[in-house]
């Protein structure tokens, strides 16, 4: 009793390191998703590193930001200003950043200023600024819906539709085969614009509401139970993966309905296991992680351009790209955290 209850007084008084540990791990895994390291070795071992162990890591953002949030709108308080006006700071900032990118390669290319007006308009309000930025707009929404059906205390409805709409996600990636199948499913599965319905309504919400189980869930899910479960929900994950792949059900496995199982038992394994002694450790980790999710794409940007000025002609390996910029975005990741700048902390990170 003892121990439980000193699991429960953690998670409402301390700061979770595992959490934050895991966030690096899982920055870790969105630049693996956009290098492709080991690429050419064995096809197998390329697939599970680049594309099923890294399907974890944009969800435990969600879920992450959806647990915090939720809690805090339970506890009474009023953060819907702050998180939303944080979220806008630093998309509005890592934007500009890209923006101005792209708008180098217009200078370069003689093309069209209205076009990378329009484009930057377009890609800030719906689809991201930059291709992994796409987590910011989903993410405003599952803010907005969040408060919404919180203010009208309809939270739990919310998260029973939100298993609905992944259930739909799931047909519309790792069972297309199926979705096809069912009318008005295939449908929606098949519009234009399914990807961003995808990232946005049928995973980034569902995530974001998992959160909102987590709490009644530590208090029924612990010990032997917890470990038992997390055993069983790798190997459904890996399975399920490996049926859907081995059928040709699959459109991709970007989704699947072991993933959901999967995160909801390592959030319960990080929520119980807070490894508090490891709090500085944690802040770093936490900081390098954002500016690593947040930064990657320019930093490969840099390593390819300097590649092709000192050694033209010659490529980066898959590898070698991944290793570098994890590398480069760590290094200043830590180096920024270490400045702690007041006006840096508020815009990058």
């Amino acid at each position: 009793m003892g121990g439980n209850g000193m699991v429960i007084k953690t998670l409402n008084t301390q700061r979770n390191c595992s959490i934050d540990l895991f966030r690096l791990v899982c920055a870790v895994m969105v630049v693996s998703i956009h290098t492709h390291p080991l690429s050419g070795i064995s096809d197998a071992l390329t697939f599970f590193i680049n594309d099923v162990f890294p399907r974890i890591a944009v969800p435990f953002f969600f879920c992450t930001s959806g647990y915090y949030y939720i809690r805090a709108l339970r506890a009474g308080k009023t953060v819907f200003k702050k998180t939303f006006l944080h979220l806008l700071t630093i998309y509005s900032a890592w934007s500009a950043i890209y923006f101005l990118k792209k708008l180098l390669v217009v200078f370069a290319s003689n093309g069209s200023l209205l076009d990378w007006i329009l484009t930057c308009v377009k890609n800030y309000f719906i689809f991201g600024s930059e291709y992994h930025l796409w987590f910011f707009p989903a993410l405003f929404f599952c803010l907005f819906v969040v408060t919404l059906f919180y203010k009208i205390k309809q939270l739990r409805l919310l998260f029973c539709f939100s298993l609905a709409l992944y259930a739909l996600g799931c047909l519309g990636c790792s069972y297309y085969a199926i979705g096809e199948q069912i009318p008005v499913v295939q449908q929606i599965i098949n519009l234009p614009q399914f990807e961003i319905i995808r990232r946005v309504v049928l995973m980034g919400l569902p995530f974001y509401m998992l959160g909102y189980a987590l709490d009644a869930a530590c208090r029924k899910i612990r010990g032997k139970r917890l470990t038992m479960g997390l055993v069983i929900s790798v190997v459904l994950f890996l399975a399920e993966i490996m049926l859907v792949t081995v059928l040709g059900m699959q459109k991709n496995v970007i989704i699947t309905f072991g993933l959901y199982a999967l995160l909801l038992f390592v959030m319960l394994f990080l929520l119980q296991h807070p490894f508090t002694v490891r709090e500085k450790t944690a802040h770093y980790a936490r900081g390098i992680a954002n500016f690593m999710f947040y930064s990657h794409p320019l930093a490969m940007s840099v390593i390819l351009f300097l590649s092709e000025a000192m050694l033209p002609g010659q490529t980066v390996s898959t590898t070698l790209l991944f290793l570098l910029t994890v590398l480069l975005t760590s290094l200043a990741g830590f180096l920024l955290v270490k400045m702690d700048h007041t006006v840096l902390n508020k815009w990058l990170f």
